[in-house]
């Protein structure tokens, strides 16, 4: 086998690992104007009943593991961002404050989570996977200088248009979303 062919196939195998980290059974997805409170938010992704598995993928002699648990529920929020930018709106502040709340919440405090950026359909794939990498990475940015929250306690993934909620349609504002999940 060739260096660029086994170098092609670990690009794969991380790019799986990465992008299939987060997995939830239910998302609670909150829409404008209902804005949960940091107690609910902790409740609900607290509560849920953990997801464990192991996942493994093998190249010739290259082992990579994850051992893996998050949330069963996510939460989704409607974080606004600018018109085709990573720049937060004013009009999530409300969201966000109630998120860096009940990450300091004494219950919350050893525990970490994963935001998921998810865009529309509209603007092509590469495109929206690009733009909901930096939108989740602004929300945690966001938190971690606004509540000071250590970063490694929030990792990011954007899935632009790839997890369309079902029975919307794939240009509806409600699929653009950021979700949080618990992981261990």
């Amino acid at each position: 086998m060739s260096t660029l062919s086994t170098n092609s196939t670990l690009i794969f195998c991380l790019a799986l690992l990465v992008t299939s980290v987060s997995i939830a059974k239910e998302t609670r997805v909150f829409t404008e104007g209902n804005v949960p409170s940091a107690e609910e938010m902790a409740d609900i992704l607290l509560n849920s009943a953990p997801n464990n598995r192991s996942k493994q993928t093998k190249t010739r002699s290259i082992s990579f593991g994850v051992k893996e648990s998050s949330s069963a529920v996510s939460i989704g929020l409607p974080i606004k961002f600018d018109l085709n930018s990573s720049n937060l709106n004013n009009n999530s502040l409300s969201y966000l404050k109630q998120l860096g709340s009940m990450l300091n919440l004494q219950k919350m405090i050893n525990e970490n989570i994963m935001v998921v950026g998810h865009t529309d359909a509209s603007g092509s794939e590469p495109y929206n996977l690009n733009l909901s990498k930096k939108r989740a990475q602004a929300v945690r940015d966001f938190l971690t200088s606004n509540y000071q929250i250590e970063q490694n306690r929030i990792k990011t993934v954007g899935k632009g248009e790839s997890e369309i909620l079902p029975g919307e349609p794939s240009t509806s504002a409600l699929n653009r979303r950021v979700e949080f999940y618990r992981i261990q």
